[in-house]
């Protein structure tokens, strides 16, 4: 989690990216959260 969680920050990932993460299992939704601050939906927000 901790190089999503600084691209992220940095700017290097956007929520697209971030939610395919989750989809191939990178991090999972409760870490989505805890990165970007916003419930895991799977849609386009």
């Amino acid at each position: 989690m901790e190089f999503w969680a600084m691209a992220w920050k940095f700017g290097w990932a956007d929520k697209p990216m971030m939610r395919e993460a989750v989809q191939v299992n990178c991090i999972t939704m409760d870490q989505y959260k805890t990165i970007t601050g916003e419930e895991y939906t799977g849609t386009v927000a």
